[in-house]
């Protein structure tokens, strides 16, 4: 029988057993053809209710799996007893109550099951708050991308500020009603409803889709700024053209994934549950107690941001020792093998208490589901620890003249590599100057992210083909068909979405359609290098990855992005053209991210009953306007910055950890080309025997879990053990080893200890530390950071980077001759 804890949720969840699977069996007394009944069922029956319940579930990670193991044993009996199956049944009964709602706790725990139609969305208040945050946000993040250490805004801000304005309004609007095109509204419809405050955050949203905002900025910096390849001839109607249709590219393709990344409920997008979470608190007519706690979500989010807020300012200037608490350092801070194995700064992390800043997490412990944030720290101790281990104590391609795991380039001098010596004024590669300086080289640690971003874009393909092969072809099916793909789903959600008029997907067609026209122009009137050939590729690059890339973000919150095959396949398509290289990954790169943003964004309008047409008009207008902000900011810091992007720019707008990236990346990829590293014969030749293990772990994998489907194995995921493996450069374990102490203790410990406390606060408390971290960044920039502030220079700010680990001391002296490997660099 089911527990206590499951009752309680059925009854919250306000679905009625009533709905249950065996509902249609209940009137049968007996059997007629003389079986042995459970209740008002046969034991055949019970078997085929069993078997369907499981059928599918047996890698869903999130699927029941002391359920999964009864039902199992059950169907294997040749003796089925008639309580076993008696006790089955109610228990599938009861789980397919809740299923009918969700499948998922966690969606179970924030989403409602029930909707008001009449509630006002799509009001003057919610698009002009919309609009100020989609203006602020792009504005904001766009300013400071350029600037290191990096500030930047989140959802959250905009939410938690969102809100106060929307209550002044409705305070201080008039409430007359006029009448437009035969449509009554107002200024003010009534109380600021979690509707509007939603449609609000989804405009805003726009600024940090697919976690890249208005992506062509890079381009346009890198091909603006003296420092890089200083193009003048590329105005305003190029910069215009090619950021519109690279953003609406994205928006495009997305609408075309809805069958496959909105409207199943397998794809749950935890994201948007904490985003939700976030608007319930402001929303909220009740307070349940929860194990006892009777304080409400709002006040916990205020507790928590407020005292976070307060406490950013220690680790980031006061004492930051708190952020890289490499303390196993200090005890020798000379030792290189030290500062090697447990360095935070420049070492492996390999350090049990590594931060006390939660800015520092590379993912998100409380909202990224248990077994994605298990499956990264696996992929990093298990696979990324001995790949980088072993090349840089064998010393293997020269790495270990090197630091350990830094993301720069270098010569054979062990200096970073100076791209001005390899580049022509033409900006093509110069032979002599290359062959007569040095070929880049790669630490053990960029060695590595490449081997894995190799591999994930083959693990990620051949996962999704094996795991979820069922779901891609039934909606392929329904577009052959040509069914409407919300007609495939009847969860609660998907019903009630049903009381509004859904986009057709011509529109969206429409919109990729114009996107790729202006491509087209922008490439055609203007040189870029690209030719029209290679946008369609492009388009092809994103409409295969979208959807695979896309499920592992909406099931793990995790993103697979495909920068390097886009440079990769850029680079040995348009050899010797950097500025063409650039464009073709950031159409790749931002069609995909986009696609896969703006998805998530009409899953976070399904869950909150926003009407599809009201959703994609708001996408579609925030998106375009989003662009004209980010090109005029961007405009305004190329004429009006002093020294920007060199390294000691006065208010620390140096690039170093973006447009200088960036502009690397073109010359590697563009100017020197794979062909020159990666080709067979040359040094990092092996590295592409990634794509090859990339497409094998998932298949070796998926044959353990379907042989032994209740045991751990059913929750590794190779994509996502790959992923963990590009956090090693320019990061480490020091980064991640803390979010597992987090995730157990929320998602195994307070899960099952104090269930309704974890679906109460636990993603209140995850939205409390990051909007703190946004707002508080921000404030403490124009406050304290701006006036020329600097960290003051005692022993807590300053031993985190003394000795070796903040030096990055490599493991080989530089031999006598003063260069390794080859004098010449091979071409």
């Amino acid at each position: 029988m089911m527990s206590e804890k499951v009752d309680k949720e059925l009854t919250s969840a306000k679905v009625s057993p009533a709905t249950s699977i065996v509902d249609e069996k209940a009137d049968r007394s007996a059997s007629e053809d003389g079986l042995p009944v459970v209740g008002n069922i046969t034991l055949e029956e019970a078997k085929e209710i069993i078997h369907a319940a499981i059928d599918g579930k047996e890698l869903d990670p999130m699927f029941p799996v002391a359920l999964l193991k009864r039902a199992r044993e059950a169907l294997r009996a040749e003796e089925l007893s008639h309580d076993v199956a008696r006790g089955l049944v109610e228990e599938l009964q009861l789980e397919a109550a809740l299923f009918d709602d969700s499948p998922y706790l966690e969606v179970r725990a924030v989403v409602d099951g029930t909707d008001d139609v009449t509630m006002p969305v799509n009001t003057f208040r919610s698009w002009v708050i919309g609009m100020l945050f989609v203006t602020l946000g792009t504005g904001i993040n766009v300013f400071f991308y350029a600037r290191f250490p990096l500030i930047q805004v989140n959802t959250y801000c905009a939410q938690v500020v969102a809100y106060p304005i929307g209550k002044l309004m409705e305070y201080t609007l008039p409430t007359k009603k006029f009448k437009t095109f035969g449509h009554e509204w107002s200024l003010n419809p009534g109380p600021f409803n979690m509707k509007e405050h939603m449609l609000a955050t989804v405009m805003a949203n726009v600024t940090f889709g697919g976690g890249i905002g208005v992506y062509t900025t890079d381009v346009i910096f890198v091909l603006r700024l003296p420092v890089f390849f200083n193009q003048t001839v590329l105005g305003a109607g190029f910069q215009i053209l090619i950021t519109l249709s690279t953003q609406l590219l994205g928006f495009g393709i997305a609408g075309l994934t809805r069958r496959f990344l909105v409207y199943p409920p397998a794809m749950i997008w935890p994201v948007n549950l904490a985003t939700i979470a976030l608007n319930k608190s402001f929303h909220a007519t009740t307070n349940p107690v929860a194990n006892g706690w009777r304080i409400s979500r709002l006040k916990m989010f205020l507790y928590v941001f407020i005292a976070y807020s307060l406490y950013f300012v220690f680790p980031d200037a006061v004492f930051q020792a708190l952020q890289y608490f490499n303390w196993t350092t200090w005890i020798n801070p000379t030792s290189v093998t030290l500062a090697l194995v447990t360095g935070s700064v420049s070492g492996l992390g390999i350090n049990p208490f590594t931060t006390f800043d939660y800015n520092n997490l590379l993912i998100d412990p409380i909202i990224t589901p248990l077994f994605a944030t298990l499956n990264v720290f696996a992929g990093m101790v298990f696979i990324g620890l001995p790949f980088i281990c072993i090349v840089y104590w064998k010393n293997l391609w020269f790495s270990g003249y090197l630091p350990i795991v830094s993301s720069t380039l270098f010569d054979n001098t062990g200096s970073p590599y100076n791209v001005s010596r390899v580049m022509g004024p033409d900006y093509k590669l110069d032979v002599a100057g290359y062959e007569g300086y040095s070929a880049p080289y790669q630490t053990a640690g960029n060695a590595l992210e490449f081997f894995a971003f190799f591999a994930v874009y083959t693990a990620t393909l051949v996962h999704i083909g094996l795991y979820h092969r069922t779901e891609i072809m039934n909606g392929f099916r329904a577009v052959i068909r040509r069914e409407n793909p919300r007609d495939a789903y009847n969860d609660v959600h998907n019903r009630l979405m049903r009381a509004y008029k859904e986009v057709p997907e011509w529109w969206y067609l429409t919109i990729l359609v114009i996107s790729v026209v202006f491509g087209i122009v922008a490439n055609e009137v203007y040189e870029t290098q690209l030719p029209v050939w290679a946008i369609f590729l492009c388009l092809v690059l994103a409409l295969v990855f979208t959807i695979p890339c896309g499920i592992i973000t909406a099931i793990t919150n995790l993103e697979v992005t495909i920068n390097v095959i886009s440079e990769l396949i850029a680079g040995y398509a348009l050899p010797g053209r950097p500025i063409a290289n650039m464009l073709f990954k950031s159409y790749g790169v931002v069609s995909a991210a986009q696609a896969i943003g703006y998805a998530g964004d009409l899953k976070l309008g399904h869950y909150v009953k926003i009407p599809p047409r009201t959703m994609f008009t708001a996408q579609l207008i925030a998106s375009v306007w989003s662009c004209f902000v980010a090109l005029g900011v961007a405009d305004w810091q190329i004429t009006n910055i002093p020294e920007l992007c060199t390294p000691h720019q006065l208010n620390k707008f140096n690039c170093a950890a973006s447009y200088n990236i960036f502009f690397n990346s073109a010359v590697q990829w563009g100017v020197i080309g794979p062909a020159r590293l990666y080709s067979i014969g040359r040094i990092y030749q092996n590295l592409m025997y990634g794509f090859l293990f990339g497409a094998l772990l998932p298949v070796v994998l998926y044959v353990i879990a379907k042989k032994y489907p209740t045991s751990f194995m059913r929750y590794a995921s190779a994509p996502i053990l790959f992923y963990g493996c590009l956090l090693w450069s320019p990061t480490n374990l020091s980064y991640v080893t803390p979010g597992v102490y987090i995730a157990l203790f929320f998602h195994v410990y307070l899960r099952r200890v104090a269930t309704d406390w974890w679906a109460k606060y636990a993603l209140i408390i995850a939205t409390g530390f990051k909007s703190a971290i946004g707002l508080a960044g921000v404030i403490w920039f124009f406050a304290i950071l701006y006036n020329g502030y600097e960290p003051a220079n005692w022993w807590g700010n300053t031993v985190s980077f003394s000795g070796c680990d903040g030096m990055g001391c490599p493991r080989l002296p530089l031999p006598d001759i003063g260069f390794f490997g080859p004098k010449l660099a091979p071409l």
